[in-house]
């Protein structure tokens, strides 16, 4: 394995909850699923009654074509996920180095955020909060 791990080009995947289906959340940069994309039990029970019944085969044909091509969504959506080019050691790996990436970053924003121009205008600030408070 290189030094420099690659990076996925691809962004996160979205999981909605089935109380927050608001679809102006959506963003076609990442992939956007919810839970009942992967729940397949009410197609099945669905085919399995209209068998049961005796529905004709035109009816039963179409509630498996629907199962059908909810099978291809949801192997779509997967194929979408970052990563999963990846073995687990190599997302550790990638994992580590944009922790400490992070922390990098975070680290050198605290060191600028005390330089003099952003702690006088703070405590200028402060004070001008305080006099306004208090008149």
């Amino acid at each position: 394995m290189s030094a420099s791990m690659p990076s996925s080009t691809r962004a996160s995947p979205t999981l909605l909850s089935d109380n927050n289906k608001d679809k102006s959340t959506m963003d076609n940069s990442s992939t956007v699923f919810q839970k009942n994309d992967f729940a397949f039990m009410q197609d099945f029970h669905r085919i399995v009654e209209l068998m049961l019944n005796g529905s004709n085969q035109e009816e039963i044909g179409k509630a498996v074509a629907q199962m059908d091509d909810r099978f291809d969504n949801a192997r779509r959506i997967l194929q979408e996920l970052p990563g999963l080019q990846y073995v687990e050691e190599e997302q550790d790996a990638i994992l580590k180095q944009e922790t400490a990436v992070l922390e990098t970053k975070k680290q050198q924003l605290k060191k600028y955020m005390e330089l003099a121009p952003f702690t006088g205008s703070l405590e200028q600030k402060e004070k001008q909060e305080e006099n306004t408070m208090t008149m």
